[in-house]
């Protein structure tokens, strides 16, 4: 399987984690030589991602507002996020090193089928 970043954490991760791999990935990826063509979306994911940062930080103290704006710039930081790791994928092309550079997280490369599924029971109606 080729490596390749992981996209699912983006909508399943929790407000800290998140925020946790969004700065790392923004830290890693400006300047970052590998994915020059990238500098201006890394510079807005920024941008949006600061504008996220100050609505949670507002969301923590309750309220329908204040987290009403904070999922609102998250959806927006999570828009601006998936087309850039889905060229950081492109441009890597598999490269685990290049990858790596960018600090977001990978997607796992050691899954193993299931296996043969045994043969399902036939319904069973009872009365009662």
């Amino acid at each position: 399987m080729v490596a390749q970043l992981a996209f699912q954490w983006l909508t399943k991760d929790g407000e800290n984690p998140f925020a946790a791999n969004v700065d790392k990935g923004i830290q890693e990826m400006t300047g970052n030589p590998n994915f020059t063509t990238l500098a201006a979306a890394v510079s807005a994911t920024e941008a949006s991602y600061n504008a996220y940062l100050i609505a949670k930080a507002n969301a923590i103290g309750g309220g329908v507002d204040a987290t009403r704006i904070r999922v609102a710039r998250r959806g927006g930081l999570t828009d601006l996020l998936q087309p850039l790791l889905s060229n950081i994928n492109a441009i890597a092309n598999g490269d685990v090193e290049k990858l790596m550079s960018s600090s977001f997280p990978l997607r796992k490369t050691d899954r193993t089928p299931v296996g043969p599924l045994g043969t399902p029971q036939s319904p069973f109606v009872s009365q009662g």
